[in-house]
């Protein structure tokens, strides 16, 4: 079986949305059959992202061509981690990109969801932002928090 390659989207298979609903499902299935709640952090990240709209600005391989050491791909989405690294095999820098997980803004944004869900607390009345992330950026990342949690679909206990 092919190793997903976070690095590489093409070797999903499948675009964004379509991981989200399938992981989102699976996620649903065994919170029914374990009796557990479900942290909606992928919803948080898709409310996010369909509330950008046109404004978001995600990398994709193609952008990345060229790019020189120091210079990072520019994005305003919540997923994806860039670094530069050492190749083992050619001995010369090259860039990594992580298009699957979190990055700093994401963290905040899931911290949200957890806090909201954990402690019971409304996400948007945290008084906490990081230092790189701006107050409007935090009231939009604790709105998308809180509807999460407040809309996603609860687990029915048999």
């Amino acid at each position: 079986m092919p190793r997903l390659n976070p690095g590489d989207p093409k070797s999903w298979k499948i675009d964004q949305t379509a991981m989200y609903e399938k992981l989102t499902a699976a996620y649903l299935l065994l919170a029914k059959k374990h009796q557990l709640r479900v942290i909606p952090v992928g919803d948080a990240v898709q409310i996010f992202r369909k509330t950008m709209g046109d404004k978001l600005v995600a990398c994709e391989p193609k952008d990345i061509s060229g790019m020189q050491k120091p210079d990072l791909p520019k994005t305003n989405d919540v997923a994806g981690n860039f670094s530069w690294t050492m190749d083992k095999k050619t001995g010369k820098e090259k860039l990594f990109c992580d298009y699957c997980h979190l990055n700093k803004r994401g963290c905040y944004l899931q911290a949200l969801v957890w806090y909201a869900v954990i402690c019971g607390k409304d996400p948007t009345r945290s008084k906490f932002v990081p230092k790189n992330i701006s107050a409007e950026e935090a009231a939009l990342f604790k709105k998308c928090a809180s509807e999460a949690v407040k809309n996603f679909p609860q687990v029915k206990s048999n």
